[in-house]
């Protein structure tokens, strides 16, 4: 998909679905940018990282030692082999128990958005040494702005809900 379409999917998946329209819009794009056997959407809440896997697996691909860094630096972290883990010994940890040779990690804030990254892995070595950080940082960025307007449009939802609820409550009453 060509850069600008992808930004305009992000855009019209952009609704009160919680993020999921977002999520699953980025999932397919990243897939053709960046191929992956697991990925997930990290993003930063005051209580920890809320996460949305890639892949059917639910286990997190990347800990919060490498999510921070990367929200940190706010720049895309390439790992090419195991060994390039080091400085992150849980994120180190899990590439061995899944088996994952290398990762990508891209911050969701590149472009003023929400503190976040998506973290993509493959089971073979220099992954990703071949694609194109800038499309798939654009790509991530709009995704981070984009899943943060439809967070704000689920509450927004569940508020004038509840104040509907409230208001037919009263209305009932005064009958």
């Amino acid at each position: 998909m060509e850069s600008n379409q992808t930004l305009l999917a992000l855009a019209a998946a952009t609704t009160w679905d919680g993020g999921a329209g977002v999520v699953s819009t980025l999932r397919a794009t990243l897939s053709t940018l960046a191929p992956f056997d697991a990925g997930e959407l990290a993003l930063s809440m005051p209580t920890g990282y809320r996460r949305w896997t890639f892949t059917d697996e639910e286990e997190p691909v990347a800990a919060d030692d490498l999510l921070v860094d990367v929200s940190r630096h706010d720049m895309p972290l390439r790992i090419d082999q195991p060994d390039d883990a080091v400085s992150f010994p849980e994120t180190a940890a899990r590439m061995r128990r899944r088996g994952f040779m290398s990762m990508l990690a891209v911050p969701l804030s590149a472009a003023g958005g929400p503190d976040g990254a998506v973290v993509l892995a493959r089971r073979f070595g220099w992954a990703y040494a071949g694609t194109s950080m800038r499309a798939v940082s654009v790509c991530v960025s709009m995704g981070g702005l984009c899943l943060e307007r439809a967070l704000a449009l689920t509450a927004l939802r569940r508020e004038l809900e509840a104040a509907g609820h409230r208001l037919r409550e009263l209305e009932s009453r005064s009958r």
